[in-house]
């Protein structure tokens, strides 16, 4: 928990050590969902979810946005296409764009959202299912992308410019609604208490 001091963004990718099967220590994953309700961003990728769905990172199930699943598919190339415009995530992006994927034992899991969860990206692959889907949760903000960003994934221009997009989204929530309109209603009490 002290190492996540001063920290905004946690990229969690287990792509490499799948095989072995060795979890997160419990008092990591509380650290780590302790830090995501408390304003802190979490971006993870396809093994995250497979193993999730193998009863690994169990304790950080409720906070990921998408439903835990082990199926996946393959493939050398796949398409993401937005689905929910976000000024952030969509910036200088255009709305469809394809690049070459890379295979840790698999390419891409077969996204369900939560309910609550946000599509931002579908996939062409995964039966034309969710691709990046993420939520607020507690104070705090969760993606994942249904790939395993390696190295083929994040040197498309088109790919590495979402993920910073979707770091720089994870790291800044942007004030609720509600919060904005309460602000506000606050502002113009403030003004008309003033000018009596």
């Amino acid at each position: 928990a002290s190492e996540l001091a001063g920290i905004d963004v946690v990229l969690l990718f287990p792509n490499n050590n799948w095989s072995g099967s060795v979890d997160m220590p419990l008092a990591a994953q509380t650290a780590l969902k302790n830090f995501v309700s408390n304003g802190g961003g979490l971006i993870t990728t396809e093994w995250t979810n497979w193993m999730n769905a193998r009863g690994l990172f169990s304790n950080l199930t409720e906070i990921l946005p998408v439903v835990a699943t082990t199926q996946y598919t393959g493939g050398s190339s796949l398409s993401y296409t937005q689905s929910t415009a976000d000024p952030v995530i969509n910036n200088d992006l255009p709305t469809t764009f394809a690049f070459s994927t890379d295979s840790f034992s698999g390419v891409e899991s077969m996204f369900t959202a939560k309910a609550g969860a946000t599509v931002f990206y579908t996939s062409s692959g995964g039966a034309n299912g969710a691709g990046v889907v993420g939520w607020d949760i507690g104070a705090g903000r969760v993606l994942q992308f249904s790939t395993v960003a390696g190295p083929n994934e994040l040197s498309d221009s088109h790919y590495s410019l979402l993920f910073q997009n979707t770091v720089q989204w994870a790291a800044v929530p942007e004030p609720s609604t509600a919060l904005l309109f309460a602000l506000g209603l606050g502002l113009i009490a403030w003004i008309a208490s003033r000018r009596r």
